[in-house]
């Protein structure tokens, strides 16, 4: 609940500093925000720390980006850069190292 109350009091010192939110655009864009930024992304976040091992379930940080620099270039027609398509795949070696590590260390254990 502690973070509802902080999101509410800055939009009432904003309202308070004379920065009206009144475009609908922007609450438009505010309530997406929060409905698939927040309340979707967490409440998946916590069914796959349930159903996943931890380590697995963590490299959605860094999957994350990769995702978001994909779909600016798919739907909003962004740049992408030589050096943001080699970071690109240097973070899924990483994870896919992260997988395979993991793999190897279950058939170990068999």
């Amino acid at each position: 609940m502690g973070q509802v109350d902080k999101l509410f009091s800055q939009v009432l010192i904003l309202h308070i500093a004379g920065a009206h939110l009144c475009y609908y655009k922007a609450w438009l864009a505010w309530a997406y925000l929060v409905v698939f930024g927040s309340v979707f992304a967490f409440t998946s976040f916590v069914k796959a720390l349930r159903l996943l091992p931890t380590t697995v379930v963590m490299t959605y940080a860094y999957v994350n980006p990769v995702i978001a620099v994909f779909l600016g270039w798919w739907l909003l027609r962004e740049p992408v850069t030589i050096w943001t398509f080699a970071g690109s795949i240097l973070i899924v070696l990483g994870v896919a190292g992260v997988f395979h590590e993991k793999a190897r260390s279950t058939v170990k254990r068999t």
